[in-house]
């Protein structure tokens, strides 16, 4: 099962992974020991229950199918120590952001299913970022029916989507991107960064009285997963435009400089590589196409 998606659960030893399964079904969610890196597939039934949707989700006709999604984009907020609430970009029986509460407070971890926002089917939402009020702002990657050639051809494929509690789901005007892929909100949430994979574009925007202002950066990859990292800039690794080399890159987000901080040829065992997450000393890649995680020390 490939790994797309990789979180850091705060205060944990855990990386969170999201199982991401090509043809939409028989996805797996992944909890990793930092330490013993030992996994656990978070679906199965010892880890796994199918609860009830909260109030806040109220709408969502019934719980997840776990034998018919595919999990992708993951997001994470800490509700109480060792208590976290996951979203999840995932397609499948349903095109949906996925709420899970993810409870690590005992020795066995367990998962619980609360929730969903359905999306539109006609997209591929790829990525997903949290907002204070328990919304959330998804990326449209690309439409079903036109597939990946026209994100390549460097044209208009899908925008930003958010979603509030109360005022329920819509487009974000003026965001439409060429495959709009990894994003992540600043605390404030007045500033957005999304991958533009289409163009190998970073793209911010910013948060202004009548709407968003943007600029692009462009990068040396086609950028997928978008994570912040300690120091509050940005970390994303992906692969050439040429196909001959995968990097991971810091985008500063003070100068907006970009610095690769590893390179390595297309023959790597690791593949695809879609995300990286910087923890401690050591940075972990994820990949749309393998079966396993590199560990890179920095």
């Amino acid at each position: 099962m490939n790994a797309e998606d990789i979180i850091s659960v705060p205060g944990t030893r855990f990386l969170l992974i999201s199982g991401y399964n090509a043809d939409n079904s028989g996805g797996h969610i992944y909890l990793m020991d930092k330490n013993t890196e030992f996994f656990i597939n978070l679906t199965d039934p010892e880890f796994y229950l199918a609860g009830s949707p909260s109030s806040l989700f109220s709408k969502c006709p019934s719980p997840v199918d776990i034998s018919n999604f595919s999990p992708h984009g993951l997001a994470l907020k800490e509700i109480d120590e060792n208590l976290f609430d996951i979203y999840m970009t995932s397609h499948g029986a349903r095109e949906a952001i996925e709420i899970f509460e993810l409870n690590t407070r005992n020795i066995s971890p367990k998962l619980s299913w609360k929730g969903c926002v359905e999306l539109d089917s006609s997209f591929m939402h790829n990525s997903v970022s949290i907002l204070s009020d328990g919304g959330f702002v998804t990326t449209q990657f690309m439409n079903w029916q036109d597939g990946i050639d026209k994100v390549f051809a460097m044209e208009k494929t899908g925008s930003l989507v958010e979603w509030h509690p109360e005022q329920g789901y819509s487009l974000i005007p003026s965001t439409e991107m060429a495959g709009a892929n990894g994003i992540s909100i600043s605390d404030d949430e007045s500033t957005i960064y999304v991958g533009e994979s289409g163009t190998g574009q970073l793209v911010k925007y910013q948060k202004e009285d009548h709407g968003f202002s943007y600029e692009t950066f462009q990068l040396p990859i086609l950028p997928d997963n978008v994570r912040w990292t300690p120091t509050d800039n940005l970390i994303l690794a992906g692969s050439s435009p040429d196909a001959e080399n995968w990097h991971i890159l810091e985008f500063n987000t003070t100068s907006d400089e970009v610095k690769i901080l590893k390179s390595y040829p297309s023959s790597t065992v690791i593949k695809g590589v879609s995300s990286a997450l910087k923890d401690g000393e050591k940075i972990y890649v994820g990949t749309y196409g393998g079966d396993r995680i590199a560990v890179v020390q920095e």
